[in-house]
C-alpha cells in the first residue's frame, strides 16, 4: 500500500542502484484507487462486446467528491 505520490518503478530503479545491480519492474499493478477495487474492475474485451455500457457504469453517488453528507 503506498499514496499517490509513491513512483515504484522509481524506487525498484533506486534500490538496484544501491544494491550495485540495477532494477527494474517487470509488472505492476494497480489493485485499489480510493474506494475503487479490482472486484469492481472489468476487463476491456468485455466492456467493447458488450451491447451497452450501462452494466458497468456506476452513479456519480459512487465518487466519494458526489457522495451525500451523513
Amino acid at each position: 500500500s503506498c499514496t499517490k505520490g509513491t513512483y515504484v518503478r522509481t524506487l525498484a530503479h533506486d534500490v538496484g542502484e544501491a544494491l550495485g545491480c540495477g532494477a527494474h519492474l517487470v509488472a505492476l499493478r494497480r489493485t485499489v484507487v480510493g474506494s475503487f477495487t479490482l472486484d469492481q474492475a472489468h476487463p476491456l474485451d468485455q466492456i467493447l462486446a458488450a451491447p451497452s455500457l450501462a452494466p458497468f457504469l456506476l452513479p456519480l453517488t459512487a465518487l466519494p467528491l458526489f457522495a451525500s453528507p451523513g
